[in-house]
């Protein structure tokens, strides 16, 4: 199943800017929790896919696809949850709708090496940390009720991007 979504990741003044301004040329960032030497790290990734322009009646936005999905799941979890030291199940999209999340690394559990995942702008995190590439994996927590959307990829397929740099995204990235 291709999904093409509006995604609530793109800054507030990118979503807001007249047609004139819109232009499918800026690409995506997104902070991940990917593997490197078998261990989790918080990376910071530009999609190479730039989002589309539509045009829908008399409005224009930006449509940033996800590719290939397969499955999905809403999840509703309590205040106060600590999930614990896990990988990521698969390799997934994770959405939140609702809440607020945090996810750090337990080795290394710096402001720059932890994401504050919230509804919103901003409220996506890409989790690819499975077992076969980081078997101690990464520690998620919930700071309030949150309601997370997982959407694993097909055929366990990572989409196509450039490696900003280590940490979470924030700042610039986001714009």
């Amino acid at each position: 199943m291709q999904v093409t979504t509006l995604l609530p990741f793109f800054a507030a003044s990118q979503l807001l800017a007249s047609a004139a301004t819109l232009s499918p040329t800026q690409h995506l960032n997104v902070s991940v929790t990917a593997a490197e030497n078998g261990q989790s790290v918080i990376q910071c990734w530009q999609l190479t896919t730039p989002p589309s322009l539509v045009t829908i009646g008399d409005v224009n936005f930006q449509s940033q696809s996800l590719g290939d999905l397969q499955g999905g799941s809403l999840n509703i979890f309590r205040p106060g949850l600590n999930l614990g030291l896990h990988a990521a199940p698969a390799k997934q999209w994770v959405i939140v709708l609702a809440g607020s999340i945090k996810v750090y690394l337990q080795y290394n559990q710096t402001e720059a090496n932890t994401a504050f995942i919230s509804a919103g702008v901003a409220g996506v995190l890409l989790a690819v940390d499975t077992k076969d590439v980081s078997p101690i994996g990464h520690i998620t927590e919930t700071i309030e009720q949150t309601a997370l959307l997982f959407l694993p990829t097909a055929n366990a397929t990572v989409p196509e991007h450039t490696v900003l740099h280590n940490n979470v995204c924030a700042g610039q990235d986001l714009l």
